[in-house]
């Protein structure tokens, strides 16, 4: 399947910016580095989180891993489909050995929600996003 006519071979979320007109109110609610090097998040939206993007864990032992940098989309998400919980947890493996518990990490995200499919006009659906920070 193609998306937009532009012979994408898949579609993407990308970013409105939250702001004082657009409702805000992303957060990872939860975050703990688990055994065998995975990180298990939990994030939350304005409504059910759609999309991640430009994914970057980071520890206070100067190791750190990019998940991945274009957005792409979560949570049960699609297309032509927003995300199914609000709640959303995952896991996702890095490539370091799990620090020692208490080992203090940071965590930067991008978070996409109300995405809109544009259909046959693009292979981006443009959403609501925000940038997060979480230690």
């Amino acid at each position: 399947k193609t998306y937009g006519g532009f012979g994408c071979d898949r579609c993407y979320p990308t970013g409105i910016p939250c702001d004082k007109n657009r409702k805000c109110g992303a957060q990872v609610t939860d975050a703990n580095l688990l055994p065998n090097s995975i990180l298990n998040i939990t994030v939350s939206s304005p409504s059910a989180p759609t999309g991640f993007g430009h994914f970057t864990i980071s520890t206070d032992y100067k190791q750190s891993y990019r998940f991945f940098t274009d957005p792409r989309f979560v949570n049960g998400a699609d297309c032509d489909l927003t995300g199914l919980y609000n709640t959303y947890t995952s896991l996702w493996a890095y490539d370091f050995p799990t620090p020692p518990g208490g080992t203090w990490f940071d965590i930067w995200i991008s978070v996409y929600w109300d995405c809109r499919d544009t259909g046959r006009f693009s292979c981006s659906n443009p959403c609501m996003s925000e940038d997060i920070h979480h230690r």
